[in-house]
């Protein structure tokens, strides 16, 4: 039993925080050859539970989608009664099968023939959390053995972690890296400063060698470990001497999952790990929360109406909870329709109003915070269904984790723009929630902005300094809180920031043209993810400590040319220069034209969901921004 909560230590200790953390600059992964991925299920969080999708493409991949073409998906239910269902294939080679609730619990199989020749998927899961995805491409060979999963949870209630040795997919990790965590139980802490060596043995050649030196916290991250870097069907397998005069520890063979990054622990003292027995007494395991849908059209719904499904932390129906359905129309019309959900934590809402020229979305109140949905938009070929999880709040800054990176990039008339990566990830089963709280920039700054991926957890007045958090922030996932801003130099920029919350992790992006003052300042444990650049460290620090370095050598304009140059503009530019800043059009009346535009494109892709979804994502964006250029000032 110790054995295995040591174990589960050195997992929490290894695999956290810091290293699933990934800034806004981070690289895309490898492009994939889309018959290396046929067959294979794919659970997918923006789908309902029970969904499944099936894209068919031809022998060219993405670019040959086989529209118009018949899938069958048989399916054997939890009481083994089998099914078979036919779908046609629509834009982008989709079919789609969405009336399949009843038989969540139970597996699948998909099939179509395209090019004279029988494809067919891998078994197919219908999960109670979420629909599944699964490509299948002409002429691909049967999908490959899924990964090994991570060792299942025992009746006694200890947690669900993978034995030592043992690699294992790892949800939030980069496609193609491995994470390696070293650790000591019998001193119960990681191993720094050992060397961990990863061989990779292709199907032909020589076998390929890499090394790594665990950090300060065990950990080795080794990347780029698909194709084309690494040969398809590769097998790999890691060592690393934990211990002076130990045993060299060995993990298990295994290869690379297409989908997502692996980890894996290394252990010294880990020769009696074995799972708590089934008999022993003990809590209940805490069930992994699933993922819920965003809102979507389901056919089975009548049109005009608006299923709100809630969800608490543990994942149990919210009962009589007070919401709102609200519709804004393009004139900034607002109408609203109030419900309760019942027992199930449902709340149905019929005789909503279709309307192309507008938006929607659901809104309540729990643990003292305000909670919204996405927007979306209703629709003539059924009910929208929109879950929406909430939870009870915490106004406690300790439960916070932070990392922050700073990038400074050299602008015209001795303007620097900051670009701070804020991410955080809240501990505990309760939200964040503190409406005082202000992400702001340094002294002296201009030109705040909230940057796109916070936007739907920040709000931000035109002109402020700062901004606010727009709803609470959800435990156990990584909100991105990022922001920039200008600011004036001379040469030198002189930055300071207080962390609102403790920092596990502070880093710069240096330009090699510039020079980076920061005391404690220690190279980067990963390369830049911009060329150009490096990266430093700075120590951690706790919330209410001053983040601070100089950058030195920026490109900075001589006062005297800068004097002749306005003097020589004369009263015509002058006038002229008035003249156009009073013809500019307000940050208002932008995001209105973008909003009216948008909706046009939204009604012109009617029955086209894929562009209907990036264009309600980018109405929503768009939306909120109106929203707080149009609420009255709040008191100070």
């Amino acid at each position: 039993m110790k054995i295995y909560a040591l174990c589960s230590a050195a997992l929490a200790a290894t695999i956290s925080f810091a290293i699933g953390s990934a800034t806004a600059h981070a690289a895309p992964p490898p492009m994939m050859d889309p018959s290396q991925m046929s067959g294979i299920p794919r659970p997918d969080p923006k789908l309902a539970p029970g969904t499944v999708t099936v894209r068919c493409l031809g022998k060219a991949g993405f670019s040959a989608p086989a529209v118009d073409t018949d899938v069958t998906l048989k399916v054997t239910g939890p009481d083994g009664k089998v099914s078979s269902f036919t779908a046609k294939t629509q834009e982008q080679g989709r079919a789609t099968f969405d009336e399949l609730s009843e038989l969540i619990g139970g597996t699948a199989v998909a099939s179509v023939t395209i090019g004279g020749t029988e494809v067919k998927s891998g078994s197919i899961t219908l999960l109670p959390g979420a629909g599944t995805a699964v490509m299948l491409v002409e002429g691909a060979s049967a999908p490959a053995a899924a990964p090994t999963a991570p060792r299942p949870a025992a009746a006694g209630g200890e947690p669900a972690i993978p034995a030592p040795g043992n690699a294992f997919p790892l949800d939030g990790m980069e496609v193609g890296s491995l994470t390696i965590g070293t650790f000591d139980l019998d001193a119960r802490k990681p191993v720094p400063s050992v060397v961990v060596k990863l061989t990779i043995t292709p199907p032909e050649g020589e076998p390929i060698i890499r090394e790594l030196t665990t950090d300060a916290r065990g950990k080795a991250v080794f990347d780029k470990l698909l194709p084309p870097e690494v040969p398809a069907g590769s097998t790999l397998a890691a060592e690393a001497l934990l211990v002076e005069g130990g045993t060299l520890r060995k993990s298990q063979p295994f290869s690379m999952a297409a989908d997502k990054g692996m980890a894996l622990v290394l252990a010294e003292g880990a020769e009696q790990f074995q799972a708590p027995p089934g008999q022993q007494a003990g809590p209940p395991a805490k069930a992994k929360r699933q993922p819920l849908a965003p809102p979507r059209i389901l056919r089975t719904l009548p049109t005009g109406t608006v299923r709100v499904s809630l969800r608490d932390a543990n994942d149990q129906p919210i009962a009589n909870q007070k919401l709102t359905v609200v519709k804004k129309a393009a004139t900034g019309a607002v109408q609203e329709v109030r419900a309760v959900s019942g027992a199930d934590g449902t709340a149905t809402i019929k005789g909503i109003p279709v309307k192309q020229d507008s938006l929607y979305l659901v809104r309540t109140a729990y643990g003292n915070a305000p909670y919204e949905s996405s927007f979306f938009g209703m629709d003539d070929r059924g009910g929208i269904d929109v879950q929406m999880r909430l939870f009870e709040t915490t106004r406690d800054p300790n439960v916070v984790r932070a990392a922050v990176q700073y990038d400074l990039v050299e602008g015209e008339n001795d303007l620097a723009q900051i670009i701070q990566i804020f991410e955080v990830v809240v501990d505990g089963d309760k939200a964040f929630w503190d409406p005082e709280l202000r992400i702001e920039s340094m002294d002296g700054s201009k030109g705040f902005t909230v940057l796109r991926p916070a936007e739907a957890f920040l709000d931000h007045e035109e002109k402020a300094p700062y901004a606010t958090l727009h709803g609470p922030i959800p435990p156990g996932q990584l909100t991105n809180l990022s922001t920039g801003y200008l600011f004036e130099h001379d040469g030198t920029v002189n930055l300071e920031w207080v962390a609102p919350f403790d920092l596990v992790q502070a880093t710069v992006l240096q330009d090699e043209r510039l020079e980076l003052e920061a005391e404690g300042k220690t190279p980067g444990e990963h390369a830049s993810p911009v060329p150009g650049r490096v990266v430093w460290a700075l120590p951690q620090h706790n919330r209410g400590e001053t983040v601070s370095f100089t950058m030195t050598n920026l490109r900075h304009r001589d006062p005297l040319v800068e004097n002749i140059a306005w003097w020589s503009l004369g009263g015509f530019g002058l006038i002229t220069m008035f003249g156009l800043m009073r013809a500019r059009p307000t940050k208002k009346d932008q995001l209105q034209t973008q909003r009216d535009r948008l909706l046009q494109d939204l009604e012109a892709a009617k029955g086209d969901t894929a562009r209907s979804e990036a264009l309600l994502s980018e109405l929503d964006r768009v939306v909120r921004q109106l929203e707080v250029l149009e609420s009255p000032p709040t008191a100070a």
